[in-house]
């Protein structure tokens, strides 16, 4: 195994072609700025002349002014950067770096993939620093571990954009669908018809909230609906609880299906009969694709 000085000394990841890809395709094709600027943001590159370059010509393009090596050239100039970036020298390298712009958006991923990990290896630096700092309480250091590196992830898409012409495709796609099922629900299936008719049923994408004061049946009906969905619509389900353990509600979903008193099962008052009828359900539910966290 490495130690840890061996990996941190390693040089972070990154692809000057691919950056001077990215920055040569704009330069022979400025409008392709517009499906780069969707994906990489100046700090995306690894490279100084790089990203001064990338930060100018985006600041162009959102000026609404023409890219091309002469504006560019003038642009640098006055910013007192021509030099610093390689001058002419390497302004001709990045124009022949590409000898079409086609590939524009594959070099801006796969800059923003060794941006993505020069984050992740920053941000587990710094974790690895504070793990030293035995001052600090290590749940506490735990929950700001996760906050950073989830931070990562909400930063990389922050800047997502849609035009109205693919939402409006998505839209419609969705219509032709519903049209197609003959006015049927189009949702999956929750097992309570009344619910089902109000909402068309669960959807992708839609976030329900089930909400009521303490003891109303909240929990009771999510595993209700999470059971059909699992074992009559073959839906894989998953289930997560903050404050009941898998065992307990396995109980309570298997007293529900079986139509078994729970309190009786907890005193262990249940007749024979009940004992068969738990044991079928349990072998039913078994074979669901339903999981509990």
């Amino acid at each position: 195994m490495k130690s840890n000085s061996e990996i941190l000394d390693r040089q972070p990841p990154c692809n000057l072609e691919a950056e001077r890809g990215v920055l040569g395709s704009i330069l022979l094709v400025p409008p392709v700025c517009d499906d780069v600027a969707l994906i990489l943001r100046p700090e995306d590159f690894y490279n100084d002349a790089n990203r001064t370059l990338y930060a100018q010509m985006r600041a162009m393009h959102d000026e609404g002014r023409q890219i091309d090596t002469t504006l560019l050239t003038e642009r640098l100039k006055n910013a007192g950067q021509y030099e610093s970036i390689g001058g002419a020298v390497y302004l001709a390298e990045v124009l022949q770096s590409v000898p079409t712009a086609a590939n524009a958006t594959y070099y801006a991923e796969i800059v923003k993939s060794k941006s993505t990990l020069r984050s992740l290896i920053h941000t587990s630096t710094e974790i690895l620093r504070d793990a030293y700092d035995e001052s600090v309480d290590p749940r506490e250091m735990l929950s700001q571990a996760e906050q950073k590196i989830f931070g990562i992830l909400d930063s990389r898409n922050a800047g997502a954009v849609s035009s109205i012409y693919d939402i409006m495709q998505e839209a419609m796609s969705r219509i032709d669908a519903r049209m197609k099922d003959g006015g049927s629900m189009t949702g999956i299936d929750t097992g309570f018809v009344d619910f089902d008719k109000m909402t068309g049923g669960l959807h992708k994408s839609e976030l329900v909230i089930l909400a009521a004061r303490p003891s109303m049946g909240k929990t009771a009906l999510a595993l209700n609906i999470a059971e059909h969905v699992a074992l009559k619509t073959g839906v894989a389900t998953l289930f997560v609880s903050l404050e009941m353990s898998s065992i307990e509600l396995a109980d309570r979903m298997v007293c529900a299906l079986a139509e078994v008193n729970s309190q009786r099962l907890r005193n262990n008052q249940i007749s024979k009969d009940e004992r068969s009828k738990l044991a079928e359900t349990m072998a039913e539910l078994s074979q669901a694709s339903l999981f509990v966290d």
